[in-house]
């Protein structure tokens, strides 16, 4: 039996197995609409059993979903049928909870990597998006209560559960319905960035489910699609995790922090957040000019700074990365050049300093070679408000 069988057959069983024992548990009856959806995604490979047996993602992803289904079904009558289990379930019913809790988290990931296996192998012969993924790696942390999945909800309710792809263009209109909230032109292109930094025109499912993480889904996207608070400290850099000790400083000192990690992705959000004026005859449009103007309504020292590396990891057109060694450079001249005053430190190390002499011609800019106290007095003076530093504000600082 092919490995695609085992697993149909064990969907059935453990369809059954719930069904004979009359589960009305919310948990359980998760946990069996979830195999439902293994099942129904199954059904189609049988049609076409040389995609199946030709794509070794697609077969990787069945053996790792048998695994776990055996697993499910072991569990599942282990606490139904064994008499030390049962008795175990009494005086700890937490156990069970969590065991078949974590088996629906492991199996909802499974099912995931299945569709974006299963999708790969219809497009296989059409010429695909740029993007598509073989597979999608998923974690699905749902909240404390089992029976919150909001965003599985929403994907399954308002995308379908057939694909792990949104068309950028329908997403904003689609969440906005769901949650009941309204999402001006300019909050959409936030929360797009975030979700689609390199432009693709897709949003991944796992991409929605990594910035919602743990969190209220409402509450995560209301919070990419405001104004950030302020202080704020806009740091591009490609080393996102190095940096991570000097952004906990940063907001030990009362400064928000936006992490940017390419050049592209730094040029797209400055022109979403500091649009050129518009004339206005309503209180909705004052109020969208006002979102738009949000890095240029705060174009001060004490409201607004920068951090650049001189040179990071981007990637031309074709994707292709390449170590743009201008990179520093591109962001100053791209900041300045939207009329943005506010102060550019260009943190780089010693062999790069010599290519940011540049910033001796601005009188709020300055390069540093990895001097942490001139670091920590640019975001501490940020952080209290204060306009008048400029120890930082030289070249090699």
């Amino acid at each position: 039996m092919d490995v695609a069988s085992i697993v149909y057959s064990l969907t059935i069983g453990i369809i059954a197995f719930i069904s004979e024992h009359d589960d009305h548990k919310a948990l359980t009856k998760d946990i069996c609409k979830s195999v439902q959806l293994v099942q129904m995604d199954i059904k189609p490979l049988f049609a076409d059993p040389k995609s199946l047996s030709k794509n070794e993602s697609l077969n990787a992803s069945l053996r790792a979903l048998q695994e776990t289904l055996l697993d499910i079904y072991y569990h599942l009558r282990l606490w139904k049928e064994s008499k030390s289990h049962r008795a175990l379930a009494w005086v700890r019913p937490w156990l069970a909870t969590q065991q078949l809790r974590d088996d629906r988290q492991l199996l909802m990931n499974q099912y995931i990597m299945l569709m974006g296996a299963t999708q790969f192998v219809d497009h296989s012969i059409d010429i695909p998006p740029p993007s598509f993924p073989q597979s999608v790696p998923f974690t699905i942390e749902p909240k404390e209560d089992p029976d919150n999945w909001e965003v599985t909800k929403f994907w399954y309710r308002c995308v379908g559960d057939k694909t792990t792809l949104a068309q950028s263009e329908d997403f904003c209109v689609d969440i906005s319905a769901f949650l009941a909230i309204e999402l001006s032109p300019v909050a959409c292109q936030r929360l797009l960035l975030r979700l689609d930094e390199r432009g693709t025109g897709n949003i991944s499912f796992s991409s929605l489910q990594e910035l919602v993480k743990q969190g209220s889904f409402i509450d995560i996207i209301t919070s990419y699609t405001q104004d950030p608070n302020l202080p704020l400290l806009i740091w591009i850099d490609d080393d996102v995790v190095g940096n991570g000790p000097k952004v906990l400083e940063a907001s030990k000192c009362g400064v928000t922090v936006i992490q940017l990690a390419s050049t592209s992705a730094a040029k797209a959000w400055i022109t979403i957040n500091a649009g050129a004026l518009q004339p206005h005859t309503s209180i909705s449009q004052t109020i969208d000019v006002i979102t738009k103007e949000f890095l240029k309504a705060h174009d001060s020292p004490a409201e607004i700074r920068f951090i650049s590396d001189q040179v990071r990891i981007d990637t031309h057109s074709d994707r292709v990365a390449f170590e743009n060694h201008n990179a520093g450079t591109e962001t100053y001249h791209f900041i300045r050049g939207q009329g943005i005053k506010a102060p550019i430190l260009v943190y780089t190390d010693r062999k790069s300093i010599l290519l940011t002499h540049y910033v001796e011609k601005d009188e709020m800019a300055g390069s540093l070679n990895s001097h942490y106290k001139v670091f920590k007095e640019y975001v501490s003076a940020l952080g209290a408000g204060r306009k008048g530093d400029r120890g930082w504000a030289k070249y090699n600082a």
